[in-house]
């Protein structure tokens, strides 16, 4: 079995940087990366000294944060439907959502 660790956990607590050295200092095997911290990541690091870090630790990158894309989609959502301008149907105002 291996351990996995959900960059959600650290929130706005933590960085991608200090999520990997605390994962491996505790022991964790695989990383599922949240792609805003992977942004603030690569605003001060390159590409490839993460690969370079992954190729050099025993913790692997498992995937990125699906919850990310779904919150995006249902907030793109809602707004496509609460538009009264007919891009969008409309119907979250007879909702009470726009």
């Amino acid at each position: 079995m291996k351990i996995c660790f959900n960059q959600a956990t650290t929130m706005k607590y933590s960085n991608l940087k200090k999520d990997l050295m605390l994962c491996e200092k505790y022991g964790y095997d695989l990383i599922e990366i949240r792609l805003d911290k992977l942004k603030d990541y690569l605003n001060e690091f390159s590409i490839e000294s993460l690969a370079h870090f992954f190729n050099n630790s025993k913790i692997k990158p498992y995937a990125f944060n699906a919850l990310e894309f779904v919150t995006l989609f249902f907030t793109l959502m809602i707004q496509w439907i609460c538009q009264p301008d007919g891009l969008g149907t409309g119907t979250g105002y007879g909702l009470g959502m726009g």
